[in-house]
């Protein structure tokens, strides 16, 4: 926990200063204090407000350049608070994005999407009894052929395509469930 409201205290500094290079700071202070300006909630929102604002600017006076197909850069790249930016970037992914429960997270559900396609491919490639019951729990929008079975004529691309548009149609917890029954985790 102390990881994560050290990451917020930087995240609290690196806005503070974005907002202290864009308006009168310290004139403010008691008003801002006031309409509790300083809380999270407010900070983001007005963090963002400002890097719309840059960003539209930005995007204004490089529109020519866009039109004519000679900008590419990001916009944000040339924001004034591009270094703001590297730097949350940078704290993110070291707090946030390489933390252990979200790398965990992250192996797992490669390794759920790996077993899912093996477990499907397989069984549009091939016949059987365990086959022919996970072609049956594909929805009929992926199938291919007449009333919404795998065409048999069907090419191996076509069937593993097939494949691949139902997997990726899934939401995370209905490909987690899925995986557990597969595997009999969970029935």
């Amino acid at each position: 926990m102390q990881a994560y409201d050290a990451y917020w205290v930087k995240i609290f500094a690196l806005l503070v200063n974005l907002l202290r290079n864009t308006i009168l700071f310290f004139p403010l202070l008691p008003a801002l204090v006031k309409e509790n300006f300083f809380s999270k909630p407010y900070l983001r929102a007005h963090a963002i407000s400002k890097l719309v604002k840059d960003v539209a600017d930005i995007f204004l006076l490089k529109e020519p350049e866009m039109l004519r197909g000679e900008f590419d850069t990001e916009l944000l790249a040339l924001s004034q608070y591009a270094s703001v930016l590297e730097d949350i970037r940078c704290e993110t992914k070291i707090k946030v994005i390489n933390h252990p429960d979200v790398v965990s997270t992250r192996i797992a559900g490669h390794e759920i999407l790996v077993q899912l396609f093996n477990q499907f491919a397989n069984a549009v490639l091939s016949k059987g009894d365990k086959a022919e019951f996970l072609k049956q729990m594909i929805p009929q929008q992926y199938l291919f052929g007449d009333r919404g079975s795998i065409a048999e004529r069907a090419d191996s691309y076509d069937k593993i395509l097939q494949v691949t548009d139902f997997i990726s149609g899934m939401t995370d917890s209905y490909a987690t469930n899925l995986f557990k029954k597969l595997k009999g985790i969970s029935l």
